[in-house]
């Protein structure tokens, strides 16, 4: 039996453990009949530690779970403030819709159908608009303005021409015909007299603007005054005598030397006349011949 012994006293460090299974190792005394008791006891300690760490769990959970609720309570307010507003927003910028254009597009063709008051097929109506309304959709609005009323149409061979609904009380008597004819006649008569009155004003406009101005006349007036006072006063100062005669020697000097520079001239002129001829018999071709005329000056 003594080796038993040395076998259940190692347990005796095991005590630096906690309190629970210290006390339950130190009661174990080695017997068969104590072990089922330190077993349910180390059991219930082991319940108990499970049950405060799920209460504190528990409780850590509790705490935390608030906070993301408030959070996702917060961001649906958001989104609950902020659709109305965008409502708002798209309640102040109405879009444009297809109806609103083919409303704008029947106003145009009332409008130009009242203007002209003329009967015209849905082709020509979209030609005379310049496109503006295809023609497909001229068609359609031209017959749904007929289904309501708005315009008379009647078939002309394979198509249907519209025009506006004609009042009786706006036919014109015979007397109001001929006021009216005697009405044109006489403007007739007062636009030619305008024209002719115009298109003299214009001819006497563009002599006007050919003429001087008045600066441009003062100008030339001082200009003449100044030529006019040099001359009187040269001609004052030769009747006073004050010019210096010249005398027949100087006379005849300036006359030889003349006639010496003409002389010579002839001759360079002449002998010009005949080196070009020379020239021009080696030389082929009339522009050729020119240019060469010009570089050499002999038409200066």
């Amino acid at each position: 039996m003594a080796p038993r012994k040395k076998t259940d006293e190692k347990p005796a460090p095991k005590k630096k453990a906690p309190a629970a299974p210290a006390s339950a190792a130190s009661i174990d005394t080695g017997s068969p009949v104590d072990k089922p008791v330190l077993k349910k006891r180390a059991s219930a300690s082991a319940a108990t530690t499970a049950v405060t760490s799920a209460a504190s769990t528990s409780d850590d959970s509790a705490d935390e779970k608030p906070i993301p609720r408030k959070r996702a309570a917060a961001s649906t307010s958001d989104s609950v403030s902020e659709k109305p507003a965008a409502k708002k927003r798209a309640m102040g910028k109405p879009a444009a819709t297809a109806d609103d254009g083919a409303i704008d597009a029947a106003e145009l063709i009332l409008n130009y159908l009242r203007k002209v008051n003329r009967p015209y097929s849905a082709i020509e109506i979209s030609a005379n608009l310049h496109n503006k309304v295809t023609k497909a959709a001229t068609a359609k609005i031209l017959k749904d303005l007929h289904e309501r009323n708005q315009l008379q149409g009647c078939a002309a061979g394979k198509q249907i021409v519209y025009h506006i609904h004609q009042d009786p009380d706006d036919a014109y008597t015979p007397e109001k015909l001929a006021t009216l004819d005697t009405t044109i006649s006489e403007l007739r008569t007062d636009t030619a007299t305008l024209t002719a009155t115009a298109k003299a004003l214009r001819s006497s406009l563009s002599s006007l603007n050919s003429t001087l101005s008045t600066a441009d006349l003062i100008a030339n007036v001082q200009a003449l005054e100044a030529e006019k006072n040099e001359i009187l006063y040269r001609l004052e100062t030769l009747k006073a005598g004050k010019v210096k005669k010249v005398t027949r020697k100087e006379r005849d000097e300036v006359e030889k030397e003349w006639k010496t520079a003409t002389t010579a001239s002839k001759r360079r002129v002449k002998i010009a006349v005949d080196m070009w001829k020379l020239i021009e018999d080696m030389v082929d071709g009339k522009e050729k011949r020119e240019e060469l005329r010009e570089a050499l000056g002999l038409d200066e």
